[in-house]
């Protein structure tokens, strides 16, 4: 019987502030990985995910509510996936994270 579990190879956290523009997307980071968590701690707060690599149109984007998290399988660069304040503010927002890259 073959193995049903996948080890994790690598896995790190980290946060990124939203653009102090308001309106322009941030790229989460470099980092080759399986599957990214978005988690976004501060109440009252909505952020636009965009997911440069899985989608034909960059205009395309879902949000999410804060406090909440999201889970988006990727099997690339962690750097396709990019946020911003839904309402445009200029005050920075952190957004946590956390990778995996799988074996």
């Amino acid at each position: 019987m073959a193995n049903k579990y996948v080890t994790i190879q690598n896995w790190g956290t980290d946060l990124v502030a939203t653009s102090t523009s308001g309106a322009t997307f941030v790229p989460l980071g470099s980092i080759l990985a399986d599957e990214v968590t978005l988690v976004l701690p501060a109440s009252g707060v909505s952020i636009d995910v965009l997911c440069a690599g899985q989608i034909a149109t960059p205009t395309k984007f879902f949000t999410i509510d804060a406090p909440s998290g999201y889970v988006i399988p990727l099997g690339r660069n962690i750097g396709e996936v990019m946020v911003r304040r839904t309402d445009n503010n200029n005050t920075p927002v952190n957004v946590r994270f956390s990778w995996r890259k799988f074996n």
